[in-house]
């Protein structure tokens, strides 16, 4: 009986144990030299960017990830409109989370959606859709011609190398070029 009840505590005990290392939030620092290119066009410019990741990321027990924290981009064509906001990305199973800035402007709360991130699962690579703002304020995004981000690259060639990989699940098939 006392093995019984010293086997069952053991079990438990690495059972929680496995819990909390599992979604225990860790700390992500990272700084990765990247380019802005649009899509579709071969000989479109590419802007050299730096985008400093800073936060926590914690999984549920499902797998999804949320991180909590702030992104800077130096260097991209659209700026944010406050990069020292705090994000909450929630990712889903397609490995896509949307970078949601929200803020106050004279007391009225303003929601901006800076565009759609994809990331490995420890930030060391990442990948933007850009959302380019209309008239209206409001944004959105085309495989065929899109704004986006990715590093680490130094060249066209590594970010759609990296952008088709991360977003593989999301593309069904489709290449970006």
């Amino acid at each position: 009986m006392k093995k019984f009840v010293l086997s069952t505590f053991i079990i438990i005990l690495v059972l929680v144990g496995v819990f909390v290392f599992y979604t225990y939030p860790r700390q992500v620092s990272q700084s990765i030299n990247g380019v802005e290119y649009r899509l579709g066009t071969a000989q479109s410019d590419v802007i050299p960017i730096i985008i400093d990741i800073n936060g926590k990321l914690s999984r549920s027990l499902k797998g999804n990830r949320t991180f909590i924290g702030t992104i800077h981009i130096t260097g991209a064509s659209i700026p944010n409109p406050d990069e020292n906001r705090q994000l909450q990305i929630k990712f889903d199973n397609k490995g896509q989370g949307r970078m949601v800035y929200g803020y106050f402007e004279s007391g009225t709360p303003f929601m901006h959606e800076y565009g759609i991130i994809f990331t490995n699962n420890d930030f060391s690579t990442f990948t933007i859709e850009e959302f380019v703002p209309e008239g209206n304020g409001s944004g959105g995004w085309m495989a065929s011609n899109g704004l986006m981000m990715s590093g680490p690259a130094s060249n066209r060639t590594q970010a759609l190398n990296i952008s088709n990989d991360l977003m593989k699940d999301v593309l069904r098939g489709y290449i970006l070029k």
